[in-house]
């Protein structure tokens, strides 16, 4: 079921020990070659600075013991070398752990934009357009550092302290005991505040996407806010909203810096522990000079890694409140439930010449969460060459009905049926090549004029953009733009008036061709002399195709084979406009109230 409105994306995910995120351990995954080579060169990286401790410890330890120039010489040069190789493989580790975060990105942008789309917006009409864009957006973005840093680092933590600690063990077992106990703490001491750090983050993640979709908000509806004279209000609305995260950052930072207090006095702590240890022993005679040197040097690289560990984590935290969201996007259940087309049942039939006959067979439909039906028991035809008209007040359940007919979502009860096979047969891409949309709230895209009318077909040719504007008596318009068909019409189509970007829709419509109109107002935007010329269009694009009007202009209808008056979700009247005029019922009073207000 879809997500409610106003609720959060994603429910918070339990961490495993060292704070592994299990599903981001998976994602990581998916880029398995970059993943593995990032882990090689970190583990290489810290082989290099441990040598290099190793190294320096004897070489100070000849210098305290009279060693000779040739023999210091040599070991410089090999601490010079590991120095060099070190360097050269933390730049290459940086390079490829990019390219890994990058990569993962990429994926999951391509994943949850196809599964947003696969949704339809009978998901995405339960979430607010700020709240996906941050998900999408910065969301993801966090997801780099926890990925690409700091899950490649897990690996380096667990097998290099593990190593130093075994070898420090060999030359002094309390040596390696108290190495050992720092290393510990550092790696799952976090834990101890971590539902703390998990719930600062979840706030900050939640007061951010709530700023994000407040200021998506304000920027669509700014025309709204400045006819109301409601623009500072909103705007004390979003202020407020902004401390809110600002406090929530605070938080969070709060917490975050004392966990990295607390590693970087456990970190220092435990190496001054571990020379206090080794300087006890040297003075007892059990440790040489050059070995306690190799202590001094590799007890911090026991520490090292599992405090950049630490600090990739506060890197990488933001990413793991965000992944909540994202998955949540990713897990979400299906609107539309497809079984008999996977199941093979009952294809579809091709349409070969001619419309097809839809059919909407004891069809009722209720939102989740609402206690009675939208649309309840309505079983109407359309038939191929025909055309339907369907009106009633608002609310009555119209385009909740034309949303089932899109599929948008499915029936509830009943069943909708295209030439007799049932349309769960055919998946949703497939079944809505069958129509074309005209809607009363038209969507153009930033972009040309030629752009916003081959989303209906890709390959259309200029020629054939011409002939539908044409058609849809928009192409004078449209030849006196600036530059004609190439002219950029603004998000949203703000560069063109209502009747205009209406216009421009129904000429889509008449360049997709399809056996099936779907319009909606479809000339409500229009001037009495546009509306007549449209309207001679609809009508020659109408011939031979099954066809659904919703309007509540007789002008719009009166036109139709068959009118279908729905109230409260149920059918009151139907039949031929002029017989339910002559009836005196609902319809005549509708018209009756038109005229009057004419």
């Amino acid at each position: 079921m879809a997500r409610g409105a106003g609720q959060p994306l994603g429910r918070p995910q339990r961490d495993a020990p060292m704070m592994i995120h299990p599903r981001l351990a998976r994602l990581a995954l998916r880029a398995p070659f970059l993943f593995f080579l990032t882990v090689g060169l970190g583990l290489l990286g810290s082989l290099a600075a441990v040598g290099q401790g190793f190294a320096t410890g004897h070489a100070l330890a000849e210098v305290l013991t009279g060693g000779t120039a040739e023999e210091l010489l040599w070991v410089f040069a090999v601490v010079v070398g590991l120095i060099l190789s070190r360097s050269i493989l933390l730049w290459t580790q940086s390079v490829v752990a990019a390219l890994l975060g990058g990569t993962i990105k990429l994926r999951m942008r391509r994943e949850m934009y196809g599964r947003l789309l696969d949704l339809g917006h009978g998901y995405t009409t339960s979430l607010r357009s700020g709240e996906v864009q941050a998900t999408l957006s910065d969301g993801l973005e966090h997801l780099d550092p926890y990925v690409s840093k700091y899950l490649p680092q897990a690996v380096v933590a667990l097998v290099v302290p593990l190593t130093v600690v075994v070898y420090l063990a060999t030359i002094d077992l309390s040596i390696g005991g108290v190495v050992l106990a720092g290393a510990l703490f550092i790696a799952f001491g976090p834990r101890v505040w971590q539902r703390t750090l998990g719930k600062a983050g979840e706030r900050h993640w939640a007061s951010w996407t709530t700023v994000a979709s407040r200021f998506v908000e304000g920027l669509l509806g700014m025309i709204t806010l400045k006819a109301f004279n409601a623009s500072r209000r909103f705007g004390r609305q979003l202020r407020d909203e902004a401390v809110r995260l600002y406090l929530a950052t605070r938080h969070l930072l709060v917490v975050s810096l004392a966990s990295h207090i607390v590693i970087g006095v456990t970190h220092s702590g435990g190496l001054a522990a571990a020379g206090l240890v080794g300087a006890f022993r040297f003075t007892q005679g059990d440790l040489s000079a050059a070995e306690l040197l190799v202590v001094l040097f590799l007890a911090n690289e026991a520490f090292r890694p599992l405090t950049e560990l630490a600090q990739y984590w506060h890197q990488g935290y933001m990413g793991t409140s965000a992944a909540n969201g994202i998955f949540a996007i990713v897990d979400a259940e299906e609107v539309l439930h497809d079984t008999l087309a996977r199941e093979g049942a009952g294809a579809a039939p091709a349409v070969a010449g001619g419309a097809p006959t839809v059919r909407f067979e004891g069809v009722s439909y209720r939102y989740p969460g609402a206690t009675q039906d939208a649309v309840d028991g309505i079983d109407v035809e359309i038939a191929g060459g025909r055309t339907l008209a369907i009106v009633g007040r608002s609310g009555s359940g119209k385009t909740t009905l034309i949303s089932l007919l899109l599929r948008a979502f499915d029936p509830t009860a009943g069943r909708i049926t295209i030439d007799g096979a049932e349309v769960r047969s055919l998946p949703p891409r497939d079944y809505r090549t069958y129509f074309a949309y005209v809607s009363q709230d038209v969507y153009l895209f930033h972009g040309t004029v030629a752009d916003n009318l081959r989303l209906a077909r890709e390959s259309a040719s200029d020629e054939e953009l011409i002939r539908a504007a044409r058609d849809a008596g928009v192409h004078e318009f449209v030849a006196g733009l600036p530059d004609g068909y190439e002219t950029m019409v603004g998000e949203r189509g703000v560069r063109l008036s209502g009747g205009e970007r209406q216009r421009v829709a129904i000429a889509r419509a008449f360049l997709k061709d399809a056996p099936v109109l779907v319009l909606d107002e479809p000339t409500s935007s229009l001037d009495g002399e546009n509306e007549r010329h449209v309207r001679d269009s609809l009508l020659r694009l109408m011939k031979g195709r099954a066809t659904v009007v919703i309007s509540h202009r007789l002008s719009a209808v009166d036109f139709a084979d068959e009118v279908v008056m729905l109230d409260a979700g149920r059918v009151v009247e139907r039949g031929a406009p002029e017989d339910l005029l002559q009836e005196d019922g609902r319809f005549a009073a509708l018209a009756r109230a038109q005229v009057v207000s004419a």
